[in-house]
């Protein structure tokens, strides 16, 4: 989870957007969703230098997707790391093929708004060559107003493209009540999210108590169902995701309010599948869209990105990442099967502070921001171990040597 500022974008002439429940693009004719459901759309996930991520792609077509713009990598400047090789691995859902192809850096449209202190507007749109030779288009659910129920998805490919576990899923009407009181992002867009205490323990073995988000939802309506959201950012009254007594509220973003933007950076037409045309036609979108700015809460845990990422950096344990100081630099190190917070601008234990302190500190200052997180994600995981047993086992060793030479000193004296 790190910080990024994004670049803005010019706002080509907006497309008219392909709607109907008829609108070319996949749909299935049912309420009840299933897993079988769920397979009769086509699925892909975000592969980083070669590592499957937890964050899902919403196909627009055969050679374009939304992704969470917090799943991206980005240099110290907050720009974006062209360096880091991206693919997309495909499901074979919805009568495609299993297969990979790479995400062009030089065609990732960040979001002109997006916010990497809120979570704003946490979208972005990648381009990339077809992964064969078929053409398609699958439809985004556009219109909450026609959805009976949300239903989340978790599709999680294991070591390749050809290996899938079941897609996890869970469907539910409503919102709870905490989601607005949590998030004062959600409180002043509730029309532009989703929110649901829902969350899964595939894909994680760690502790039992440990779960991660759903990474998209589908909205069910009364004659289909299509995507409409990707899974933006997390937040819990605990420190971690593995503390079973914390309430965990998961956020995401919704699609349709920016099918213009993707229109206007594509050049081409995204399907959509509604019911009520003329209710999304009041709605007013634009390719300008943004979502009510807000201040930035203080005293929440956020997470955002690749889940899978934290889980396996810290023993399969999902950790979160506390505020920190504006510029500062904030480093993770494993102690134990736990973790440990370290803000390099606070005083180390011989100053008479501890590492605890130093969160305490930093978590109830009133202009923490999600600074600094980059340090940690850079670090390899391999890097982290060998700190973590290597310091001790030195410290040990140079023990063992100064014992030696005193005992030989003691020895030539007498």
């Amino acid at each position: 989870m790190v910080r990024f500022k994004r670049y803005a974008l010019g706002l080509a002439s907006v497309l008219p957007l392909v709607c109907g429940a008829a609108a070319t693009g996949e749909h299935i004719s049912k309420r009840a969703t299933t897993v079988a459901d769920i397979g009769g759309f086509r699925g892909a996930v975000l592969v980083k230098n070669g590592k499957v991520t937890s964050c899902e792609l919403a196909l627009i077509d055969e050679k374009a997707a939304y992704v969470a713009a917090s799943c991206l990598n980005y240099n110290d400047d907050l720009s974006l790391d062209k360096d880091t090789v991206y693919e997309i691995y495909f499901d074979g859902g919805g009568g495609g093929q299993r297969g990979h192809t790479m995400i062009k850096n030089d065609l990732i449209h960040l979001h002109t708004h997006y916010n990497a202190d809120t979570f704003a507007n946490n979208i972005a749109v990648v381009e990339f060559d077809p992964p064969d030779a078929s053409t398609w288009t699958n439809n985004i659910a556009a219109y909450p107003g026609d959805w009976n129920s949300s239903t989340y998805v978790l599709r999680a490919a294991q070591n390749n493209e050809n290996t899938w576990a079941t897609p996890d899923i869970f469907s539910q009407s409503g919102t709870d009540s905490g989601c607005a009181v949590n998030s004062a992002l959600y409180k002043s867009n509730a029309n532009y999210m989703l929110c649901t205490k829902a969350s899964t323990r595939a894909s994680i073995a760690g502790p039992t108590t440990c779960t991660m988000p759903y990474s998209s939802a589908y909205g069910v309506g009364k004659s289909s169902m299509a995507v409409s959201a990707l899974f933006s950012y997390s937040i819990s009254s605990a420190d971690t995701m593995c503390d079973g007594s914390g309430n965990q509220y998961n956020y995401y973003t919704l699609l349709s309010f920016y099918d213009s933007f993707a229109q206007s950076v594509l050049g081409r037409s995204v399907s959509e599948y509604v019911e009520n045309s003329s209710a999304l036609a009041a709605l007013g979108r634009s390719a300008s869209f943004q979502m009510n700015s807000v201040s930035l809460a203080s005293d929440v845990h956020v997470f955002s990105g690749d889940m899978l990422d934290l889980s396996n950096l810290f023993e399969n344990i999902v950790v979160v990442n506390p505020a920190t100081k504006p510029g500062v630099t904030s480093t993770f190190t494993v102690v134990g099967t736990s973790t440990q917070f370290v803000s390099n601008d606070q005083a180390s234990a011989s100053d008479g502070a501890s590492a605890t302190e130093s969160v305490d500190d930093v978590e109830n200052d009133d202009s923490a921001t999600l600074e600094g997180n980059k340090a940690y994600q850079s670090m390899p995981k391999t890097t982290i171990i060998g700190l973590a047993v290597g310091i001790p086992a030195g410290a040990i060793i140079i023990a063992v040597v100064v014992f030696l030479i005193v005992s030989n000193l003691r020895k030539r004296k007498q």
